[in-house]
C-alpha cells in the first residue's frame, strides 16, 4: 500500500471514529484520545492531520455542507418547490443529511454556542443550504410560480425550520415528548407545511 493511500485511511478512520464517538459523548466530552482509541490509531497519527479537535470538527463541518440536498432525484426537483412531489423531495433530502451527520449537527451548533468562528461556520452551512433552496425556489419562479416570494427569505425560512425541526426529531434526548417517531410522518408535515407556507394554499395532490 502506498504512503498515501495509508494517509488517506488513517485521516478517514479518524474522522469516522470522531462522528461515533461525537455521537456518544458530543462535542464537550469528546477528547483525541476518544478519538484515536475509538480508530485504533496512535495519539500522534491524530496530530499529523489535525492540529486539534476543532480542526477535525471544521473538516467534518466540510464535509456535512457538500452532502446537505445533494442527492435530489433529477425528475423530483423538475418538479418545483411549488409541487406536492417536489417540496417533498427536498425535505427528504435534507432529512437524510441531518439524519447522516446528526453528531456532526449537532458538534457545530454547540461548538458555535461558544466559539465565534464556530458562530461563523454554522452560518456558513445555512448559508449553503439557503441558496440551495433559493435556486431552487428561483426554477419554479421562472415557470411562473410563487412570484410572491423573496427566494432567499423564504429558502432562510424553510431551512430554519427544517434544520432545527430535524436537530430535535433526530435526538431521542432531545425529540418533544409525545411527537409520532415515524420519520415519514415527520418528513410529510414538514413537506405539508412548508408547501401551505409558500404557497398560501393546501397541497392539492399527496399520496
Amino acid at each position: 500500500m502506498s504512503r498515501g493511500r495509508k494517509g488517506e485511511q488513517t485521516e478517514a478512520a479518524l474522522k469516522d471514529a470522531a462522528r461515533r464517538v461525537l455521537e456518544r459523548k458530543g462535542y464537550f466530552n469528546t477528547t483525541i484520545t476518544d478519538i484515536t482509541a475509538e480508530a485504533g490509531r496512535s495519539h500522534g497519527s491524530f496530530h499529523h492531520y489535525f492540529a486539534s479537535k476543532d480542526e477535525l470538527l471544521i473538516a467534518l463541518t466540510a464535509e456535512h455542507a457538500v452532502n446537505l440536498c445533494g442527492q435530489i432525484d433529477p425528475e423530483e426537483h423538475a418538479q418545483g418547490l411549488h409541487t406536492w412531489v417536489g417540496m417533498r423531495a427536498h425535505v427528504r433530502e435534507f432529512w437524510r443529511a441531518f439524519r447522516d451527520h446528526q453528531a456532526v449537527s449537532v458538534a457545530i451548533f454547540q461548538a458555535a454556542m461558544i466559539s465565534d468562528d464556530f458562530a461563523r461556520r454554522w452560518r456558513d452551512v445555512n448559508a449553503h443550504n439557503i441558496e440551495v433552496l433559493a435556486d431552487h425556489l428561483r426554477v419554479s419562479q421562472a415557470a411562473g410560480h410563487l412570484p410572491h416570494l423573496d427566494p432567499r427569505l423564504a429558502a432562510a425560512a424553510l431551512a430554519a425550520m427544517w434544520s432545527q425541526f430535524c436537530l430535535l426529531w433526530n435526538n431521542p434526548a432531545l425529540r418533544p415528548v409525545g411527537v409520532s417517531q415515524d420519520p415519514e410522518l415527520a418528513i410529510d408535515t414538514l413537506a405539508r407545511l412548508a408547501l401551505s407556507g409558500i404557497s398560501g394554499q393546501q397541497p392539492s395532490a399527496e399520496p
